[in-house]
Parts: structure tokens; C-alpha cells; sequence
């Protein structure tokens, strides 16, 4: 029996996100982010996108425009999210999935037919300029976790949100990723910032 193979080999871009009105640009970070989520959560990725590959993370950017983007984040197992701010950028998590298993309560077959997380969807409290976050034991999860960050860049020059920082480092890889983004950063072993002033 012959089976003919019906998947296109190619998509247009243009058609497949013909249906997506994307407004020249947005009055706040909540107003991006509730865009994106009513759009359906398009995975426009740049052509310039970069993987982000830190000590604690892997990430990438699945949309931008001017000083607005979202980026997906791989939060690797049993990793430490340190004590950190996010310099001249706003920002707002919302949690996918992943996590230790024996933390979480299962999904009912009644509940969901989608075999999620029961936290999917959660939204965290915006993050203002400079407002510092992480550095809790309990972010550390057995098997990783799975999360978007919507951003909004003082700058309108957005890079990720692993770069834009001041405070303790998840490593070497990320320290090397920030002196390169930010050549006049001050970097010392475990803390770094952007803006080139010292650790006090």
C-alpha cells in the first residue's frame, strides 16, 4: 500500500501570520503582553535570534518589536536562580511547565484534556526597572522548568534578559555572555553589572 505523504513541505510566513494584527507598538509592557497572549502566543522568531546558553538556562527569542520582546526560557534542573535586577527593563514571567513531580498535583482527566501543569499560565507581578528577584532555594526544581518573559526595554534596543544584569551570576558562561554584550561591565567571579560600578 502506497501512503502519500500530505504534509507541505513549505509555509509561507506571510500567510500563516497574515491574521496577526501587530500594532506599531504598545503604551505599556502590560498592554504587549496581554497582545501577545490574546494573539495566541505567536512564535515569530527573528531572523537574528540568538540561543541563549547560560549556566543556569538555555533561552531564546520568540518575538520582537522595537523596544518590546518576548523570550522563552529552559530552566535547567536543580539550578539556583540568583539574587539579580534587570537593569533599564521591565519584565513579567508567566509559567509554562516543568518542575518536580512530586510537587505537583496531577491533572484530573475532568479538569484539562491538555495533560498540563496545574501552574500553566500563572502570571507574575511585573517586575519594575531595577527591581531585584531570585535568589530563593525554592526556585530550585527537579527537573527544570519552562517559562516566557515578556519585556520591555528602556533602551528600545532589546538584547535578553540574561545580559541585562546587576547582581550574583549563574556562572562563567553567563559572566563571558554579559562582557561581550556589555564590554565596560564590572564583572568579578559570581556578580556583575552592566553599568560598570562595583559590587558594594
Amino acid at each position: 500500500m502506497t501512503v502519500v505523504n500530505k504534509m507541505r513541505k513549505v509555509f509561507s510566513s506571510k500567510e500563516y501570520f497574515a491574521h496577526i494584527e501587530i500594532p506599531d507598538t504598545w503604551e505599556t509592557i502590560e498592554d504587549f503582553t496581554n497582545w501577545y497572549l490574546d494573539a495566541k502566543l505567536p512564535l515569530m522568531i527573528p531572523w537574528n535570534a540568538k540561543i541563549i546558553c547560560s549556566d543556569d538556562a538555555t533561552a531564546v527569542c520568540l518575538f520582537r518589536k522595537g523596544a518590546f520582546q518576548v523570550e522563552l526560557y529552559l530552566v535547567h534542573p536543580q539550578q539556583y536562580v540568583p539574587l539579580h535586577e534587570h537593569p533599564d527593563m521591565e519584565v513579567i514571567t508567566m509559567f509554562l511547565g516543568g518542575g518536580d513531580p512530586s510537587k505537583i498535583k496531577p491533572p484530573v482527566p475532568d479538569d484539562t484534556a491538555f495533560n498540563l501543569h496545574e501552574g500553566w499560565g500563572v502570571m507574575a507581578p511585573k517586575l519594575e526597572v531595577g527591581e531585584a528577584h531570585g535568589g530563593h532555594i525554592a526556585t530550585i526544581d527537579k527537573n527544570g522548568y519552562v517559562l516566557l518573559a515578556f519585556q520591555r526595554w528602556d533602551n528600545g534596543n532589546p538584547l535578553s534578559a540574561a545580559v541585562q544584569w546587576k547582581g550574583d551570576t549563574a556562572g562563567p558562561k553567563q559572566e563571558k555572555m554579559i562582557r561581550e554584550a556589555y564590554p565596560d561591565a564590572y564583572i568579578e567571579p559570581g556578580w556583575a553589572n552592566i553599568k560598570g560600578e562595583k559590587k558594594s
